[in-house]
């Protein structure tokens, strides 16, 4: 891929055909004071600020699943930065790619490209749980939202009633592994406060 540049004076114009690679390997980190992601319910707010000094033409967003293909996602369009003061810039992405990590990179105009930034993203807007493997056969995360980083508490029950495993954490995941259980289905029940959290029901396989 390739990008052009035209400039005009006064005999005529010449192009320049600049190829993406060599954008790829220019590093633009240094123009940056800093570069990071939070979710913010349904999808990733992520924030910027260029250094006094630092300018470009346009800013891209970029997005990857696999932080090696990346795809434009976003732009900030017309001259970015100030020779005399830092500014901040955010967007949004509203189309996170839900229950993967997602990463990010800035092309900051001609520069290069910044440092990749990860996260995760979970979007519980229709459940407020999200299980790995279901049915499991080896391990399984169960993951949810604990944005306080309140103590969560998990019991895995059987169709009888009889509680199989438990645990607690104050993250926003739990693994779960073959070895804690035995063949057939379970309810698990998280609790806040001792407060029902949320349930569901797993599936384990020889």
């Amino acid at each position: 891929m390739y990008k052009r540049i035209i400039i005009i004076n006064l005999i005529g114009f010449l192009v320049f055909i600049i190829p993406t690679h060599s954008l790829q390997s220019q590093d633009a980190s240094h123009l940056l004071t800093n570069f990071y992601a939070l979710q913010n319910n349904n999808r990733i707010l992520l924030k910027w600020t260029l250094h006094e000094g630092a300018t470009c033409n346009d800013i891209y967003i970029e997005r990857s699943t696999d932080s090696i293909h990346f795809e434009k996602i976003g732009v900030i369009a017309g001259t970015c930065g100030s020779p005399e003061f830092e500014i901040t810039y955010s967007y949004e992405d509203t189309t996170a790619v839900s229950h993967l990590v997602n990463y990010y990179r800035l092309e900051l105009g001609f520069n290069g490209y910044s440092q990749t930034i990860s996260l995760r993203f979970d979007d519980f807007s229709e459940q407020p749980y999200y299980l790995t493997e279901n049915p499991m056969i080896n391990n399984s995360t169960l993951y949810f939202r604990n944005p306080n980083h309140e103590n969560i508490e998990l019991k895995i029950i059987d169709v009888n009633g009889r509680i199989h495993f438990e645990t607690s954490t104050t993250g926003n995941n739990f693994s779960l592994s073959r070895s804690d259980l035995s063949q057939g289905y379970y309810i698990f029940v998280a609790f806040r406060k001792s407060k029902r959290l949320f349930t569901g029901k797993i599936l384990v396989l020889e």
